[in-house]
């Protein structure tokens, strides 16, 4: 991303990590510039090196929905189903077509769901992020966190209209038992006292040496001492 300049970081700064953790403040929408840790769990294909949008050119964007739906399985950990999700986000991007694809197909199994019987609590909180990890991509574009070709080549630039993505994952996570894991998930796509009190509830759980420990430590969270307050 380009140096933002103070109307930019004004409005990403609103989305940036918030808590009494005190946390490392980077400027972008932390569902999306922010990689998550996934202790090895599966997700779709990413370069080496640094940077948010480290997308392999070679990927066949048609295969995007196929490939994120096979990903998202009942095993598969809340913090490795968000990391998809945000490479989803950014594969769509550069693509309406395919990002409406996934979006209509997370959306429309987590309703399936709910038609079916009991509601599917991954499915629910599968499609809220999703939901909100478009809601933010957009800002990238409204607050021109990318310029030139790449600003021209990105798609998403509408909010989705009438979808709830976080009273989704709230649902999901009432249904119990506690998952820190998607209580983080929950405090990226909030903000102030909201956002701080989901991520206090993902640092009191996260167990050492996991997955989730890691990504704490990553996004600038102490966990260890914040959970001995």
């Amino acid at each position: 991303m380009r140096t933002l300049n103070r109307r930019v970081l004004t409005g990403a700064l609103a989305l940036a990590l918030l808590t009494t953790a005190t946390p490392r403040v980077e400027a972008g929408p932390p569902a999306i510039c922010h990689q998550f840790q996934t202790g090895g769990a599966p997700s779709l294909p990413w370069a080496e090196g640094s940077g948010w949008r480290r997308t392999v050119a070679t990927y066949d964007l048609q295969r995007l929905a196929d490939d994120t739906l096979r990903l998202l399985t009942p095993t598969t950990p809340a913090i490795a189903r968000m990391e998809t999700m945000r490479r989803a986000t950014i594969y769509a991007s550069t693509d309406a077509r395919v990002a409406n694809e996934v979006l209509s197909r997370v959306l429309g199994r987590a309703l399936d769901g709910v038609a079916s019987g009991p509601a599917n609590r991954q499915a629910l909180f599968d499609a809220g992020y999703l939901v909100e990890s478009y809601r933010q991509a957009n800002l990238i574009f409204k607050y021109e966190m990318l310029a030139g070709a790449e600003k021209n080549a990105w798609q998403l630039r509408d909010m989705p209209k009438g979808l709830d993505g976080y009273s989704w994952m709230a649902s999901a996570l009432a249904m119990g038992p506690t998952d820190p894991e998607m209580e983080f998930g929950a405090s990226r796509v909030t903000e102030g006292a909201v956002s701080q009190a989901h991520v206090r509830k993902a640092i009191a759980g996260a167990r050492p040496a996991t997955p989730l420990a890691a990504t704490l430590v990553a996004f600038g969270y102490q966990p260890a001492q914040a959970a001995r307050r």
